[in-house]
């Protein structure tokens, strides 16, 4: 019994802890920050063995735990031209520039709930490394190849 009644106060204020940090919209350095869980992916992804890049795009059902300002994906060496969301009046941008991660912001910020992230992308087609999308030249041919791990599955898409 007492050692139950330790139990569910550790537990209370574990919960008390995590409620008071602040709400963070900074570049995640590790893992992706809690309040955002994805549902559903659609992917699109065209693959031309031998080119520079391939491009996709990426719709993600999402569902937000709280209002968002920024929405933080795993995305290494991919460029991201276009956001979209399906909330209106609600502008979509792309925040880059951050190793292994590439941010949304929502304007004004996202509401809590299930919403659709749309973005356009292309990922590089490596002639160096067996990472994600990588190309390789045989008798002339070309040939594209993947590493999808969840490490390398992030340079082909977010």
């Amino acid at each position: 019994m007492v050692r139950a009644a330790a139990l569910i106060a550790f537990a209370a204020f574990c919960c008390v802890d995590l409620m008071a940090q602040p709400l963070s919209d900074a570049p995640p350095s590790f893992r992706l920050p809690a309040g955002a869980l994805p549902l559903r992916y659609e992917l699109m992804l065209t693959v031309v063995p031998g080119d520079a890049a391939a491009i996709g795009e990426i719709a993600i059902d999402v569902n937000l735990a709280r209002a968002h300002s920024i929405v933080w994906l795993n995305a290494d060496s991919l460029r991201v031209s276009v956001a979209r969301v399906d909330a209106p009046q609600t502008r979509a941008s792309i925040i880059d520039g951050h190793d292994q991660f590439v941010g949304v912001a929502f304007d004004p910020p996202l509401s809590a709930g299930t919403h659709r992230i749309t973005l356009s992308f292309e990922a590089q087609q490596s002639r160096n490394s067996t990472r994600g999308i990588f190309a390789l030249q045989d008798g002339g041919a070309w040939y594209a190849m993947t590493q999808f791990e969840s490490i390398s599955a992030r340079r082909a898409f977010p």
